[in-house]
Protein backbone atom coordinates (compact mmCIF):
# COMPACT_ATOMS: atom_id res chain seq x y z
CA UNK A 1 0.00 0.00 0.00
CA UNK A 2 0.65 3.76 -0.58
CA UNK A 3 0.65 5.98 1.81
CA UNK A 4 -0.38 10.18 0.65
CA UNK A 5 3.32 11.24 0.26
CA UNK A 6 4.14 8.08 -2.23
CA UNK A 7 6.08 5.92 -0.19
CA UNK A 8 5.24 2.38 1.78
CA UNK A 9 2.63 2.46 4.72
CA UNK A 10 4.07 1.60 7.85
CA UNK A 11 2.72 -1.18 10.37
CA UNK A 12 1.49 1.67 12.74
CA UNK A 13 -0.42 3.15 10.12
CA UNK A 14 -2.33 -0.30 9.08
CA UNK A 15 -4.07 0.01 12.40
CA UNK A 16 -7.29 1.30 12.71
CA UNK A 17 -7.17 5.00 13.99
CA UNK A 18 -10.09 3.62 16.63
CA UNK A 19 -8.81 0.09 17.47
CA UNK A 20 -6.61 1.56 20.22
CA UNK A 21 -6.19 4.70 22.27
CA UNK A 22 -3.98 6.23 19.60
CA UNK A 23 -5.73 7.64 17.17
CA UNK A 24 -2.84 9.65 15.53
CA UNK A 25 -1.52 6.52 12.92
CA UNK A 26 -1.77 8.21 9.91
CA UNK A 27 0.94 10.83 11.13
CA UNK A 28 4.03 10.94 8.96
CA UNK A 29 5.80 13.17 11.36
CA UNK A 30 5.99 13.37 15.31
CA UNK A 31 7.70 16.28 17.46
CA UNK A 32 9.13 17.31 20.84
CA UNK A 33 9.38 20.89 22.01
CA UNK A 34 12.14 20.95 24.57
CA UNK A 35 14.10 23.88 25.82
CA UNK A 36 17.37 23.45 28.36
CA UNK A 37 19.44 26.72 30.15
CA UNK A 38 22.05 26.87 32.57
CA UNK A 39 21.00 30.38 34.48
CA UNK A 40 17.73 30.47 36.41
CA UNK A 41 17.31 34.16 34.94
CA UNK A 42 16.95 32.36 31.20
CA UNK A 43 13.43 30.55 32.20
CA UNK A 44 11.39 32.64 31.47
CA UNK A 45 12.75 33.46 27.94
CA UNK A 46 12.91 30.11 26.94
CA UNK A 47 9.89 29.27 28.16
CA UNK A 48 8.24 32.06 26.19
CA UNK A 49 9.98 31.23 22.96
CA UNK A 50 8.81 27.07 23.40
CA UNK A 51 5.08 28.98 23.63
CA UNK A 52 6.01 30.95 20.47
CA UNK A 53 7.08 28.32 18.43
CA UNK A 54 4.15 26.28 19.49
CA UNK A 55 2.06 28.45 18.52
CA UNK A 56 3.63 29.03 15.15
CA UNK A 57 3.42 25.36 14.29
CA UNK A 58 -0.27 24.45 15.75
CA UNK A 59 -1.22 25.51 12.24
CA UNK A 60 0.00 22.55 10.62
CA UNK A 61 -0.34 20.10 13.40
CA UNK A 62 -3.12 17.56 14.69
CA UNK A 63 -3.20 16.11 17.69
CA UNK A 64 -0.07 15.71 20.21
CA UNK A 65 1.80 12.28 20.80
CA UNK A 66 0.89 10.93 24.28
CA UNK A 67 4.70 10.04 25.27
CA UNK A 68 5.77 13.71 24.93
CA UNK A 69 3.64 14.39 28.19
CA UNK A 70 3.27 18.46 27.94
CA UNK A 71 1.53 20.38 31.25
CA UNK A 72 0.87 23.28 28.55
CA UNK A 73 -1.45 21.48 26.47
CA UNK A 74 -4.83 22.86 27.51
CA UNK A 75 -7.13 19.95 26.04
CA UNK A 76 -4.66 17.19 26.41
CA UNK A 77 -7.40 14.15 26.53
CA UNK A 78 -8.63 15.20 22.89
CA UNK A 79 -4.46 16.16 21.50
CA UNK A 80 -3.45 13.23 23.04
CA UNK A 81 -6.68 10.55 22.26
CA UNK A 82 -8.69 12.37 20.00
CA UNK A 83 -12.32 10.85 19.60
CA UNK A 84 -11.47 7.63 21.32
CA UNK A 85 -10.77 9.29 25.13
CA UNK A 86 -14.37 8.05 26.19
CA UNK A 87 -13.52 4.46 25.47
CA UNK A 88 -10.13 4.74 26.91
CA UNK A 89 -11.93 6.06 30.74
CA UNK A 90 -14.05 3.02 30.07
CA UNK A 91 -11.87 0.85 29.35
CA UNK A 92 -9.70 1.49 32.34
CA UNK A 93 -12.41 1.66 34.55
CA UNK A 94 -13.26 -1.74 34.29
Amino acid sequence: MESELGGARSAVSRVSPTATAYPHRKAEIIYELSARWRNNEEQERNIQWVERFRRALRPFVKGDYVNFPDLQIKNWPKAYYGENFGRLKQVKRK
